[in-house]
């Protein structure tokens, strides 16, 4: 610069667009996990505790069949024996395929992320080369990164090596019959586990992995629930004793927790092969009235009927194009009728055409089965679900189905196919949030909830499914820290990416809901923080700023008020002023500032100093014109106009003879 003239310097900072992560409470992992550390995990448990004890490696790989409960293993493992001065983090794997450029970098953190989805991912050789260089920087900064991967997805790289990454493998799962009895000990039910202990259960249940055992322990709290409705059951279960079993009880758990894949095979078999154990396959009006049983339990023969039609229509036209329901009117009424292909199937149906099909194990294993052994039917039972699914009733069979189905193995294809089954319905983002809300809550099927839903979260598509969920979510008061951030950074994404400002108001709406729960504020706070670091966006930011400004104070606004917020309001508003698209929701706010303010000297004249720093700013001249004529109508304490004032104090009074504040008329 001395040497020479310099026209113009540019210094530019890149900040990469790192992964979004949440903190995790390590009690609250020890508490919510019902853990099992078994036997068969002391290798793995082993393997992990020597790498994290070498100081040179900062990157380890868990490699792991689906289901074997990996993700909770590595999680237990970090709560209980990782250094308690780091921070635990659980990172959101948004990418299009992995890159170490955007894993996140921090003083002393240890953070985790699944890689489990097929198509985004996939582990290629240059993500690997590079996380020997990504774990020197992990040293520098004392470290870790934990990587929770799909042993499929691992396939072909099964002899890379490097110094400072440790790859372990979890080659069993847990003993399912211990992961069952944890289970109902956690969720309150300790009276239940001697009914996976007769005979019959105890067969279903071996050879289950981690997640399918949960699940089996979630159908026996299902039956416990269902004979609950019916009549009082004879024992409580509230605690473990040594009681006679309740027989009613155990013949349902029994019944529930077997496949009965043998039948099946029967009544789904080929007509030719004929009658066995007193079964005999079923033509295709049959199968589609056995679904709906399945489906319905107990409801009027006439909607049993109708479902049961609706689900034979999708078949039959999307294999000829055409639907049949008038069509084969004549062959229908050659036929069976309906009450006598009611009691086939193995239902009742009372003289006023009631139909009772009172076997909920049974009938979620017939939906089961057809589920597994159909691949083809898939997308049309999800249509029709969806069709049949009642978003108004707490418990809709059809809904709980759905949930079921479409996260049985935790596939990212099949909730795609749920998505394209449920945007076809008037109703089907409704449907589509209570399936997923419903997923959510499972330890299992959660965080394959929360990923789907930060991919969606940029979608337009399925925004308000996104939003509506989230909006719940925060609602919800028994809704922990961690799942609010989760859902606080996919409504920040929604912002980011919405191409319509309905969308935008949604979130606005929701977050003004949330800004008044004195719990939950301080998440708005946060966003708000995180914008004016830079460290995001500015669309939620602002937003988050809206939806604080109405919270008043003493008669102030909160945001004005002695005790604000660690947030520079001024230059929140500056930038509020400056958004043209949203100054018609500030400056209304603004409007109700002046308005609790202006019979109060004192509190009039310090936000009057607060909107002029703002309002200096030649970047908000026309919003600041804008407001102070709103603002012409409202009176300030001496009787004056509002608008005046401000403008009056803004500069140089040549500039208001030339743009004169016009006065309302009004």
């Amino acid at each position: 610069m001395v040497a020479d003239y310099v026209h113009q310097i540019v210094n530019e900072t890149r900040k990469r667009d790192v992964l979004d992560w949440v903190e995790l409470d390590r009690q609250r992992l020890l508490e919510r996990d019902a853990f099992v550390r078994d036997a068969k995990w002391e290798p793995a448990w082993e393997s992990v505790r020597a790498a994290n004890r070498n100081p040179q490696v900062r990157v380890l790989i868990l490699v792991a069949p689906r289901g074997y409960g990996s993700t909770t293993f590595i999680h237990q493992f970090l709560a209980r024996e990782a250094d308690t001065r780091l921070k635990l983090c659980r990172a959101e794997a948004d990418w299009e395929s992995p890159a170490v450029s955007r894993l996140p970098l921090e003083l002393g953190h240890i953070h985790q992320v699944d890689l489990k989805d097929p198509d985004q991912d996939r582990p290629t050789a240059a993500f690997l080369k590079d996380l020997d260089g990504h774990a020197k920087k992990l040293e520098q900064c004392k470290s870790y990164l934990v990587l929770v991967v799909a042993e499929e997805l691992w396939r072909g790289h099964h002899a890379w090596t490097a110094d400072r990454v440790q790859v372990v493998r979890l080659n069993e799962p847990p003993d399912p019959h211990k992961v069952v009895a944890a289970h109902l000990r956690k969720a309150g039910y300790p009276g239940l586990v001697p009914y996976t202990k007769t005979d019959k259960a105890r067969a279903q249940i071996t050879g289950l992995n981690a997640v399918e055992a949960a699940r089996a322990a979630g159908t026996v709290i299902e039956q416990w629930e269902e004979l609950a409705r019916r009549r009082p059951p004879a024992l409580p279960v509230g605690d473990e004793h040594e009681a006679p079993l309740d027989p009613d009880l155990s013949t349902q758990v029994d019944n529930a927790l077997a496949d009965w894949r043998d039948d099946f095979d029967v009544l789904f078999g080929e007509t030719a092969e004929g009658e066995q154990r007193g079964l005999r396959p079923l033509p295709l009006d049959d199968r589609c009235l056995l679904l709906t049983m399945a489906l319905r339990q107990s409801s009027p023969a006439p909607r049993i009927a109708a479902d049961a039609r609706l689900l034979q229509d999708g078949i039959e036209s999307s294999s000829d194009g055409s639907t049949t329901r008038f069509s084969d009117a004549g062959a229908i009424f050659a036929g069976r009728g309906l009450r006598r292909r009611i009691r086939d199937v193995g239902a009742d149906v009372n003289s006023r055409d009631h139909v009772t099909f009172d076997r909920p194990g049974y009938g979620q294993a017939v939906l089961t089965y057809v589920w597994d052994n159909y691949e083809v039917m898939r997308p049309r039972l999800l249509e029709w679900l969806v069709k049949v699914s009642d978003t108004d009733t707490e418990h809709d069979p059809a809904i709980n189905a759905l949930a079921h189905l479409a996260f049985r193995y935790g596939e990212t294809k099949d909730l795609s196919d749920l998505r394209a089954a449920a945007l076809k319905a008037p109703d089907g983002h409704e449907v589509l949030s209570k399936v997923l809300t419903q997923a959510a809550h499972d330890e299992h099927t959660g965080r394959l909830v929360w990923a789907t839903l930060y991919s969606w979260a940029s979608q337009p598509a399925v925004q308000p499914v996104v939003v509506t969920m989230c909006d719940d979510v925060l609602r919800d008061p028994s809704t922990t820290v961690p799942v609010a951030k989760m859902a606080m950074v996919r409504l920040r994404r929604v912002v980011q990416s919405a191409n319509d400002g309905s969308t935008c108001d949604t979130v606005l709406k929701a977050w003004r809901t949330l800004a008044h729960d004195q719990q939950r504020a301080d998440l708005l706070v946060g966003e708000i923080q995180k914008w004016q670091r830079k460290t995001t966006q500015g669309a939620a930011g602002k937003l988050a700023l809206l939806a604080l400004m109405p919270i008043q104070h003493e008669g102030s606004p909160w945001l004005l008020s002695e005790t604000p917020p660690d947030i520079d309001v001024e230059a929140g508003l500056r930038d509020l002023f400056a958004d043209i698209e949203l100054l018609p929701k500030t400056v209304p706010v603004v409007i109700d500032w002046v308005r609790a303010c202006a019979q109060d000297v004192s509190k009039y004249e310090r936000l009057r100093d607060r909107l002029l720093a703002p309002l200096r700013d030649q970047k908000v001249f026309k919003a600041g014109m804008k407001l102070m004529q709103d603002l012409a109508d409202v009176r300030s304490p001496d009787g004056g106009s509002v608008g005046e004032d401000l403008y009056g104090r803004l500069g140089d009074a040549r500039i208001r003879k030339v743009f004169p504040l016009a006065e309302s008329t009004e």
